[in-house]
């Protein structure tokens, strides 16, 4: 599946509720698909940090130069953070 074909569903602002569907229900699964065999080191979790936050961003309709906080942006949509977990 080519995710960046749902860019221009995303960016649409006349389903608000049925983007936030589409991200946790397609794009988190794909985000995360087979964690618990990684090596998750700080740059993979970093990167993966960075592609949801990008997408939460363009769901919004924000840009990093808009300046608003990682945490305020998850808060509106009320989403969790999708970092895979860490094994102790």
């Amino acid at each position: 599946m080519n995710v960046e074909l749902l860019c221009p569903l995303l960016k649409d602002r006349h389903v608000p509720r049925a983007l936030i569907m589409i991200y946790t229900s397609i794009l988190r699964p794909i985000l995360t698909f087979r964690c618990e065999a990684w090596t998750l080191t700080s740059a993979a979790k970093s990167k993966i940090q960075a592609a949801e936050m990008r997408v939460l961003r363009l769901i919004k309709g924000v840009t990093r130069s808009d300046r608003l906080r990682n945490e305020d942006i998850r808060a509106e949509p009320q989403v969790k953070g999708s970092s895979p977990r860490t094994h102790s």
